[in-house]
């Protein structure tokens, strides 16, 4: 994850979502103005995530997460 994270931040990804099925939890980075990765928070279960790079675009973490 180190070397993806190193690599996408120097490519200007603007997003990079880490999801772990095993542990139900989904964790962004986003990338600042200064071309800077920025963590937030972690999500679990009972949220949801939406994202400015595809408006409109809803994921439902349940709904990921079902079992």
């Amino acid at each position: 994850m180190i070397n993806k994270y190193e690599v996408y931040e120097e490519a200007g990804v603007k997003e990079y979502w880490i999801v772990s099925p095993s542990e139900k939890t989904f964790f962004r980075y986003i990338l600042n103005d200064n071309g800077k990765f920025q963590p937030t928070k972690l999500l679990t279960e009972g949220e949801e995530v939406t994202t400015t790079i595809i408006p409109g675009f809803k994921l439902i973490l349940d709904e990921v997460f079902q079992d």
